[in-house]
């Protein structure tokens, strides 16, 4: 099933909060995503007439969550962009997995414009659970 979805991708599924770390924040400090946009989200309209699968639910609790729309080729990169109001130091992300594609890189950019720079290169997934990404491009399962 983890094939129909994503064989790499940027950034993905359940992408809750960050983990931040810097000068003046207090450590073990959250922030969320004000907003964000995918790549490729799956075609589904729920109940409420909204995307079932769309990018903003990676921003939420709860059963939704964002999806691509899946078959992509091997060579394809699927992304998902959060978006913060202010700028942060970050330590490290948290990603919460409903389907872990194969491999995952963070890319990060000081103003939301282009270019973004690869903060963690491509890492393969091992593990459908919880995923910190912190310091020193280390992927560690959580």
């Amino acid at each position: 099933m983890t094939k129909l979805f994503l064989n790499h991708a940027l950034i993905s599924f359940l992408l809750y909060f960050l983990f931040v770390n810097g000068d003046e924040d207090v450590s073990n400090t959250f922030f969320k995503f004000d907003n964000c946009e995918a790549g490729s989200t799956f075609a589904s309209i729920g109940d409420n007439g909204l995307p079932q699968y769309g990018a903003e639910n990676a921003l939420t609790r709860g059963s939704g969550y964002w999806c691509s729309e899946g078959k992509h080729n091997a060579n394809d990169v699927v992304s998902w962009t959060g978006h913060l109001k202010n700028v942060r130091s970050i330590n490290g992300i948290i990603i919460h997995w409903a389907y872990s594609p194969g491999e995952v890189s963070v890319l990060a950019s000081f103003d939301g414009n282009e270019p973004f720079e690869e903060v963690v290169p491509y890492q393969t997934i091992e593990s459908r659970v919880g995923m910190l990404l912190k310091g020193e491009n280390a992927l560690v399962s959580q």
